[in-house]
């Protein structure tokens, strides 16, 4: 659940327990709202004192899969500040200032756009500044298994929120009559590009995940074809 609009997820309320028993306190009036966003602060209450938020998938895969995917989001929001800070430090500390690919190959985490041997032996000065700024970020991450980690977790559990959200628009599409088979193509053909849309993109502006939002991308699609009004 959304506290409020205040940019603070709920990981920052659970840090700061005076803004969190206040904002409990200002919801004690609307007892269902109440009891969802005490739910939500219990799960991930339990989630810090067990330690579990060092493996976020472990904490989705045992026991808590059945956590809300607001609840997902913000544990993506949690985990990916700390990632950013330290790859967009390294960024302009090797002099990266145009974008750079981030995509898992057989397992570990590669920077796009480096060169093999004889494609650096026939780049220009300019080409081979560039390489060694791409290979020094490379060398970075293949020396922190910390790191990788946390890219493969942060990535995983992109996929698995922006997955859950166009499963929850499923639910509308059959609400509106849509046929089963629609619908079976449309979650099948997300869950595809959801897949093909891993990975990070690392620039002066930070690190995104390139799967992000590509869910609210899939839905609008999905209400075109199907001609889905939103309520009023």
């Amino acid at each position: 659940m959304q506290i409020q609009s205040s940019g603070l997820t709920l990981f920052d309320y659970l840090e700061d327990a005076d803004k969190s028993n206040q904002t409990l306190q200002n919801l004690a009036q609307n007892q269902y709202q109440y009891q969802d966003l005490r739910k939500e602060l219990n799960t991930l209450t339990d989630s810090l004192n067990l330690g579990q938020t060092d493996n976020p998938l472990k904490f989705l895969d045992n026991g808590f899969s059945n956590v809300s995917l607001k609840t997902v989001n913000n544990m993506i929001a949690y985990n990916m500040r700390p990632v950013a800070e330290d790859l967009q430090q390294m960024a302009d500390r090797f002099g990266i200032k145009d974008p750079v690919n981030l995509q898992n190959v057989d397992g570990k985490w590669q920077v796009d756009g480096l060169m093999d041997e004889e494609q650096l032996a026939a780049a220009t000065p300019e080409e081979k500044a560039t390489q060694e700024q791409l290979q020094n970020l490379q060398t970075y991450l293949d020396k922190n298994t910390a790191l990788q980690d946390k890219l493969t977790q942060l990535d995983r559990m992109s996929e698995f929120y922006e997955f859950g959200q166009t499963q929850e628009y499923a639910k509308t599409l059959q609400a509106n009559d849509v046929a089963e088979d629609g619908v079976v193509s449309y979650l099948t053909a997300s869950r595809s590009l959801i897949q093909e849309a891993a990975g990070f993109s690392l620039s002066s502006k930070g690190l995104q995940l390139n799967s992000r939002g590509e869910s609210d991308s899939l839905i609008e699609q999905a209400k075109e074809q199907f001609n889905i009004k939103d309520e009023s």
